[in-house]
């Protein structure tokens, strides 16, 4: 029997602010005087504490020490410390004392709030120095997301801050504070065994002292096993350290807050197992949130932490708080004991786990239930009752014989949580026994199925791929991953037996449409493009039927070596005996698909060559990749490393009997080979495959049956239990959650459950354990009490009550959209789930492979493109390697005008310059250009890259976003993301670029607006010059003569240095096409090929005339001539070019010859056109019906002679003959210019 003795009895302790040791906080005396070595050892404790507690009496005696914020703040020093974040870094400032500060410099964020896990430096800084710094950094005040968390039913609450709680639950010497805050050195009344337990903690700020000195305490579960409770703010993060376990294991990161900072810890704790015989058959084991941060998953504990108040056995322990002289202080203190088998059965659902499960709105989480495990499917409600509730619809049964294996659909039936823990599917038949179940599942089966057969075969498929893709895709965010990175399995939807459920090829199809069977989004599409569907497939089923493998040579029709296979991805040959293998078996030759991959594979062969006559032999080893020849344990061969196909040679004197033969290869990726050839005495030159035996007698080897033998429990299919199995589907109440259709109509339940609102607590579904007769969902005590209260709350009202933002945060539980998006605070990726999202650009940080936070969506996105991203899914950001899936579109209109509704706004202020949309698209241009705010130095244009990180698209910019909330975000970032990278072009609220506009902010935003608004029409942005071959026009113009979109191949583009672009279409002798800025693009066809039509890369990119702009007409009524004008007898005469380097373009037909001179007008940054348009009639007759066409379409008339065209350009036309007129024909107008002798004509065009 161990007596506790309280500390604070101890005469010393008073005087020390109750200082004691670490290793002993709690003297224990063993009272049994048998053992003379248990009171030696209790001495020699004794003794350790005293010294330790002299030591930290002496250091406690040198520091600062305050136990409140209020007396904290008496020390400047106290205000400075603390943490800091810019766009690009993260600061833990950390007090030492007397103006002195240690600085942790984080690259790209906190820890635990974007921090690369990698790079960090540390800086020493006196007070004047930190304050310069940190001016330049916004300060934060970081609070755990499980601050304050209720206590779920049927916890056991420890402390909650009344002297009742005290008294009740702890032993003698316990204390609290005039305040209400528990006090260290306490250890507690109750005893548990498995337990999830929720404790908050506040540090003292003690700025002098250091070590195990600063801060210092311990939760010990069980008394037997410490999670470190120490000022550990802005150290490495030992074992020593806050989450640390005290000896065992270094947290998984330092989430250790500032002193006097509230801060948590959440513990799932499952208890050492012990047989009979007092022997440990199972260690403790441990997951730990420090602040909200997974920093140990499912951790082991080989042993008690050293000197820990309690032996380790099979009795429950209490919990401790240990005393280490230091002012630590509780509160919120809950412990809920768990049963682990039954939770291991539960169903998993993962909102309600992440959100419920520990705590929280109890009736939410009930509504959360209700809906996910379809209760309304039997028990009917009134629509008041839904509210909140958002019903799962089960998979559609229709073909579910092509999809899933009948063995396996009859053992699911009969035992759904057996075969699949965590499912959410009942078992209906709870009260059948074992046979009984197997017979209505056996009918069952043989209705739903019938005679179909499950979808086989396919092409072939690449676990390697399959294995990246389903790691990366987004798929982790809600499974647990399979590559031995750790999550968590509460929160993660099981995989479970699907190599016994589906065939590769019915998985496949699956995953390209899940939607189709399971309408309610909760299992989305997500595109994985191109075959990864097949390979993720093939790697979730392990069917590797079809699967092709690489040069397979001829091989042994039975095996005759033995292989084991290793699923690791290497770059060279590792010494395999420190592996364990993955797969082991007997093989035919070296057949390298015995794996069951084609990539990230490892295989040993093993055998025996017979040798008849002595001699030389020698021996050729090929392989993609490494490989390696082994005899009689001797390396002859090294082929080792990452290599396309390639052989090397050796020979050796063999003598005769038998040679021990092993081949180790392995394939990383890309092609696979494999090949040994051998030759010697007696022996013609080939593949050794057949000369091997598999034991060193030579008699062969019991061989692996290639064909199963009859299974007694194959399903066969019998159209006789055919009704018996509709009875079924219809009387245990499949039909009232699934849906089969006969004849086009569903099947109906008729099951007559009780109404949702008559539902009783404790009763059906809800009975209490061994009393659930059907369906039994195998519900946990904290499940069922969740749904009891959300029946037990007035929900009519309730309903009417709940405001949108609940109801949309209901619907973001249910499609688990907390997985992997953030809003308002709540969810984003779990902290162990966190590294599991990756990018393609790591520069990037958080933003480039984290999907954003959802925090005012609704008003940062168009609804129309919220409704399509949430219908279909998108990949706007390709950096990201997660891609966002399609839930489908009811889901997708349900929501997007949930966060329309909820987070729409209109406060920007929208000017308008008066300009033409292409004119203010042109300064748009050069704003967001490199000579602007530089935009194009992060965002990709179109096809075109970035200088620097691969952004969001600017092209698709309009699409996505409102006008509104662009006008509010570019001129502060941070107030709508904060830590964001994107900077500011307006710091204070003034313009960098002064020389668009005058520096006028909101006349800028509007320009960008429009030009984004033209998408990818826009004209490439200056700065944007990744694999182009850009020709520039500086000092004169240039001439290119190439295929050019919407101009027929005979086009001759200019480019002139003034930024105004033409080109002249010398088939059509018209002005074909106008555009501003940028020239052209030569790469298309000066590198390869050549081939396709090439687009302009400047903007607002016109099509000016489509026809030759001069020709006769009979009379007014004639309609402009469509015709070729080859086919009307016009001749191109060429070009010629002026001292300037200026074409005038020269063309003739039978009435009159024409010069064509486009001349540049300079503007701010890009120019007009004004063109001179010589025609010379060849007739004698003054009116011979020659017309000038400047303008055709849609034309209105200006002031001072202007005309608008077509909303997109104006011209104005001056002549040396008569005054040009408008025609209206019947659809359009035109501008004509008659031609009556040589005449002179002046165009204006400006666009």
């Amino acid at each position: 029997m161990l007596i506790a003795v309280s500390h604070h009895a101890h005469p010393l302790a008073d005087e020390s602010s109750e200082m004691i040791s670490r290793v002993q906080p709690t003297l224990v005396r063993a009272v049994c005087a048998s053992s003379l070595l248990q009171e030696l050892h209790v001495m020699m404790r004794i003794a350790f504490s005293a010294f330790a507690f002299v030591f930290c009496l002496g250091s406690l005696l040198h520091a600062q020490v305050y136990d409140s914020p209020e007396k904290a703040a008496e020390d400047p020093d106290f205000a400075l410390q603390g943490e800091y974040t810019d766009s690009t870094r993260g600061l833990q400032v950390i007090a030492l004392g007397d103006g002195d500060f240690k600085v942790v410099v984080y690259t790209d964020g906190l820890p635990g709030a974007g921090w690369n896990g990698k790079d960090k430096q540390q800086l020493e800084l006196d007070a004047d120095q930190l304050e310069a710094m940190v001016s330049k950094f916004q300060r934060v005040e970081r609070q755990s997301p499980t601050m304050g968390v209720k206590p779920p039913i049927g916890s056991v609450v420890l402390f909650d801050g009344t002297p009742e709680s005290l008294e009740k639950h702890w032993k003698d010497g316990a204390r609290m504070t005039d305040d209400g805050l528990l006090m260290e050195g306490c250890t507690s009344s109750d005893t548990f065994g498995d337990y999830a337990m929720h404790l908050e903690f506040r540090l003292p700020y003690m700025p002098k002292a250091r070590g195990q000195g600063r801060g210092n305490s311990g939760l010990y579960h069980q008394g037997r096993y410490e999670t470190q409770v120490l000022d550990s703010f802005g150290l490495e993060g030992k074992n020593n350290e806050a989450g640390g376990l005290y000896s065992i294991k270094d947290p998984d990161l330092n989430m250790c807050l500032p002193p006097m900072v509230w801060q948590t810890y959440d513990v799932d704790f499952t208890a050492a197992r012990f047989a009979a015989d007092g022997k440990k058959t199972a260690n403790a084991n441990i997951t730990v949130k420090l602040n909200g941060v997974v920093v140990h998953r499912d951790v082991e504990l080989p042993r008690t932490t050293t000197a820990a108040p309690v032996k380790e056995g099979s009795d429950f322990g209490p919990i401790y708080l240990q005393n280490h002289g230091n002012p630590v202080r509780f509160r919120n203190i809950w412990v809920r004991p768990r049963d682990i088998e039954a939770e291991a059965r539960r169903p998993i659902v993962p909102g309600f786990e992440r959100f419920h499960a520990n705590g929280g709105d109890a009736a939410a989480g009930g509504r959360l239930l209700i809906g996910e495990l379809n209760c309304t499917g039997c028990h009917e409600a009134e629509s008041s009752h839904l509210a909140g509730v958002d019903a799962k619809q089960p998979p559609i049964l229709d073909l579910i014989g092509e999809r899933v294996h009948p063995e396996w659909l009859v053992d699911f039936l009969a035992n759904p949580h057996d075969v699949k823990p965590g499912t959410t599917m009942p078992d209906l038949m709870s009260g059948m026994s074992g046979e009984q179940r197997r017979q209505a599942a056996v009918a069952l089966a043989n209705y739903l199925v019938g005679d179909a057969t499950i979808q086989m075969g396919g092409k072939t498929a690449n676990t390697g791929q399959g294995e990246r893709v389903f790691h990366e895709a987004g798929c982790v965010a809600c499974h647990m991953p399979r590559d031995g990175r750790k999550a968590s399995s509460d929160t993660s939807v099981p995989l479970v037996g699907l190599d016994k459920k589906y065939s590769r090829a019915s998985l496949e199809k699956f995953l390209k449409d899940p939607l189709a069977v399971r309408p309610s989004g909760r299992m989305p599409k997500l595109d994985l493009g191109g075959d990864n569907w097949r390979h993720v497939a093939q790697y979730l089923s392990g069917d590797d039927a079809g699967v092709a493998f690489g040069s397979q040579r001829d091989l042994p029709k039975e095996p005759n070596m033995r292989f084991s296979a290793y699923f690791k991805g290497v770059d060279k040959m590792p010494d395999l005996a420190k592996l364990k293998a993955d797969k082991t078996g007997v093989s035919r030759g070296l057949d390298i698909g015995v794996g069951g991959r084609n990539e990230n594979v490892i295989i040993s062969y093993e055998g025996f060559l017979p040798i008849s006559k002595a001699g030389k032999y020698s021996f050729r080893l090929s392989s993609d990749d490494g490989s390696m020849l082994y005899l009689d344990g001797k390396k002859l061969i090294d082929n080792d490393g990452i290599h396309p196909n390639t052989a090397k040679e050796a020979s050796i004197n063999l003598t005769p009997g038998m040679h021990a033969i092993r081949v180790n290869w392995f394939e990383k990726g890309g092609e696979e080979v494999l090949a040994l050839d051998w030759a010697g005495p007696g022996v013609k030159s080939g593949g050794i495959d057949k000369a091997i035996v598999m034991t060193a007698d030579g008699t062969p080897a019991p061989v692996e049956q290639t064909q199963e033998p009859v299974d007694p429990e194959k399903f066969v299919f019998d159209s006789t239990l055919v009704d018996r199995g509709r009875e079924l589907f219809t009387s245990l109440g499949c039909a009232g959650c699934h849906i089969k259709t006969e004849s086009g109509k569903p099947v109906q339940s008729v099951v007559n459950a009780p109404r949702l609102s008559d539902c009783k607590a404790g009763k059906g579904c809800l009975a209490a354990a061994g009393q659930v007769t059907v369906p039994n969902y195998e519900l946990t005590s904290i499940q069922k009490s969740a749904v009891e209260s959300a029946m037990r709350r007035d929900v009519g009202d309730g309903g009417k009550a709940m405001n949108a933002e609940t109801l949309l945060s209901h619907s973001m539980a249910a499609l688990n959209c907390y997985a992997c998006h953030q809003r308002h605070g709540k969810g984003g990726a779990e902290s162990d789930r966190n590294a599991l999202f990756v990018s393609s650009i790591p520069e990037m940080g958080d933003e480039g492979r984290l999907p954003p936070p959802l925090d005012g969506a609704g008003d940062k996105l168009r609804q129309d493109w919220l409704t399509r991203v949430i219908g279909n899914g998108d990949k706007s950001r390709p950096y990201m390697k997660t891609h966002m899936p399609s839930f489908g579109q009811g889901q997708a209109v349900k929501l997007s005008d949930s966060f329309a509704k909820l987070d729409k706004v209109t406060e920007a202020t929208l000017v308008d310059s008066g300009e033409a949309e292409t004119r203010k698209a042109s300064f748009g241009r050069q704003m967001v250009g490199s000579k602007g705010l530089a935009c194009v130095s992060c965002h990709t244009y179109g096809k075109f890259k970035s200088t620097g990180i691969q952004a969001i698209a600017l092209d698709t910019m309009s699409q996505r976003i409102r006008e509104d909330w662009f006008h509010r975000y570019l001129p502060d970032p941070q107030k709508y993301r904060p830590g964001t990278r994107m900077p500011t072009g307006y710091p204070e609220g003034k313009s960098t670029v002064a020389n668009v506009y005058g520096g006028d902010r909101d006349l800028q935003l509007a320009a960008m607006w429009a030009f984004l608004k033209k998408g990818a029409d826009g004209g490439v942005p200056e700065g944007i010059v990744n694999g182009m071959i850009e020709l520039k026009p500086d000092r004169k113009p240039v001439i290119y003569r190439n295929f050019i979109e919407g101009v027929t191949p005979r086009g001759i583009a200019v480019g002139y240095p003034e930024r105004a672009n033409l080109c002249w279409d010398a088939n059509r002798m018209a002005l074909a096409v106008v555009w501003q800025d940028r020239f052209i693009d030569a790469s298309k066809h000066w590198e390869g090929r050549g081939q396709g039509n090439q687009t302009p890369l400047g903007g607002n990119v016109t099509m000016f005339e489509k026809v030759a702009p001069v020709a006769v007409l009979e009379d007014l009524e004639t309609a402009w001539p469509q015709e070729a004008p080859k086919d009307r007898g016009y001749k191109f005469s060429g070009y010629r070019l002026d001292k300037q380097g200026r074409p005038t373009f020269r063309y003739r037909f039978a009435d009159a010859e024409v010069e064509d001179t486009p001349l540049p007008v300079a503007g701010d940054f890009s120019g007009t056109f004004r063109r001179n348009v010589k025609v010379t009639p060849t007739g004698q007759q003054p009116d011979s019906g020659i017309y000038f066409r400047a303008g055709a379409g849609n034309i209105e008339s200006l002031e001072d002679g202007w005309f608008l065209l077509n909303d997109t350009h104006r011209i104005r036309v001056e002549t040396s003959g008569k005054k040009p007129f408008v025609r209206k024909m019947d659809v359009s107008s035109e501008i004509l210019v008659p031609v009556n002798g040589p005449t002179m004509i002046t165009q204006e065009i400006v666009w």
